[in-house]
């Protein structure tokens, strides 16, 4: 059985020390490129994902048979315990915006659009706001959180929305981050990311593998997997469906 991550690559040794307590007949597969792990999700070659909720809700309503199983509860006091997470948006620590409103007509970064955190979740706001056409200047795809943040750092846009999670991890690996960067608006929270499996697999090994999961103790960044369904992840779909004819 393969496992694939669908998420930044920066949580992927904790996404594979988590396949790797599952059992050793589940392989986390890295040497692929991204398109091509959601494409062995998709035709059932990998059974368990770990995947963006709103990916998820998209490839069920796409007729992908995948059950959720559990979610992450990510350590750190601003997750209160539970599992979600949020969509930062963060300006360069000299900037002088203090919040979303100063970011009209800024050059703005996302990650890719099939995002929640990185731009679902901002044309959501935007919708919230109404304003949805024109209120950047100029928006850029870079590929990935990471790739959005090394564009903010390196003065190409001006801000960008990521996901908490990669924020906390680039912090942790470079503390001096936090001193280089500034968070003014945190859109959220969200159900945090589900671990997905193939239906296929039936009912006695999906439970084993929910069973397994919320016993477990993960590696940093996870503090524990709590219990989830798809009902949970309607939200992402609702909030996505107000805001998708916002344009970037």
């Amino acid at each position: 059985m393969k496992a694939v991550s669908l998420l930044s690559d920066s949580l992927s040794p904790c996404l594979r020390a988590v396949t790797q307590a599952l059992g050793p007949d589940l392989t986390f597969v890295e040497d692929v490129p991204w398109p091509e792990r959601e494409r062995q999700l998709e035709r059932g070659e990998a059974q368990l994902g770990f995947t963006c909720g709103l990916l998820f809700m998209r490839k069920r309503e796409a007729g992908v048979k995948l059950r959720a199983l559990a979610a992450p509860v990510f350590a750190g006091e601003g997750y209160r315990s539970a599992p979600i997470y949020f969509s930062d948006v963060v300006v360069r620590a000299e900037s002088p915006a203090r919040g979303f409103a100063d970011l009209r007509g800024c050059t703005w970064a996302f990650n890719e659009p099939g995002s929640y955190s990185g731009y679902a979740a901002v044309q959501h706001h935007l919708a919230t706001l109404n304003a949805r056409r024109g209120y950047f200047a100029r928006a850029v795809q870079t590929g990935s959180h990471l790739a959005s943040l090394r564009a903010l750092l390196d003065g190409a846009v001006d801000a960008t929305a990521l996901d908490s999670t990669v924020l906390d991890d680039a912090q942790r690996a470079d503390p001096a981050l936090a001193r280089r960067v500034r968070v003014i608006e945190r859109l959220g929270p969200s159900p945090s990311p589900p671990v997905v499996a193939a239906e296929s697999l039936g009912a006695v090994a999906l439970e084993r593998l929910t069973a397994a999961l919320l016993a477990m103790k993960p590696p940093p960044p996870l503090a524990r997997f709590a219990a989830c369904r798809a009902s949970d992840y309607e939200v992402l779909a609702e909030r996505a469906g107000l805001g998708k004819d916002v344009s970037l």
